[in-house]
This record gives structure tokens, C-alpha cells and sequence, in this order.
């Protein structure tokens, strides 16, 4: 899927056709995309899928951190907190403290 951003007429943003990996880069950057590792899970009606990065492209600050819930933008420390903790020790040693990433968590509506 291609993307065109207009603000005021101008043109501020134009991405052709890509995969979400190569999206990513335009967000993080291309060396970050680089270095995202996929994530998939699911358990009954509830999926996980997105991207995570290995502990050595960590991040000074959490603004490289992003959920969706049913493909809507969230915010939610408690899943920034579940998404940090496995990577606490590795991230602190390479003096990085925030994992990036972008994670789609899906469920229907009605549960």
C-alpha cells in the first residue's frame, strides 16, 4: 500500500508501496528497521504480531515504542513495561535502556 501525507497543500510525507518492515524504517530509521526481530503470538481469540529490536539498538527514551489495539494507536505502560522487562539486563549492559518496537494486539470487539 502506498502513503501520501498533505498538510496545507504541501506534501510532507510520500511512501510507495513497501512492506511493514521497510515502513518501519522510514519511523526508526533504516539501521533500526534493520535490526527488528518479528514478533508473532496468539492464544484463543487475542494476536500479537509487529517488530521488537535486539537489545544493541535499544533506545535512550521509550518515544521508539509503538501499540495498537484492534489496528487503533494506544498508549499503555503497562505494555511498555511488559515489553522492556525481558530486555532490562541486555539493554542496561549496552547502556540502552528502551527496546523499540511496534506491536498490533488484536481481539474482537465484542469480548
Amino acid at each position: 500500500m502506498a502513503f501520501k501525507l498533505t498538510v496545507d497543500g504541501r506534501e510532507r510525507l510520500v511512501a510507495p508501496p513497501a512492506t511493514p518492515l521497510e515502513r518501519l524504517g522510514l519511523a526508526l530509521g533504516r539501521e533500526a528497521a534493520a535490526e527488528m526481530l518479528p514478533i508473532a503470538w496468539e492464544a484463543g481469540e487475542l494476536r500479537i504480531h509487529g517488530y521488537v529490536s535486539s537489545p544493541a539498538v535499544g533506545r535512550s527514551r521509550r518515544d521508539g515504542q509503538y501499540f495498537y489495539l484492534n489496528r487503533r494507536p494506544i498508549r499503555s505502560g503497562l505494555l511498555a513495561v511488559m515489553l522492556e522487562r525481558p530486555y532490562a539486563a541486555a539493554c542496561r549492559q549496552a547502556d540502552r535502556r528502551w527496546p523499540s518496537s511496534t506491536s498490533t494486539w488484536t481481539r474482537p470487539w465484542w469480548t
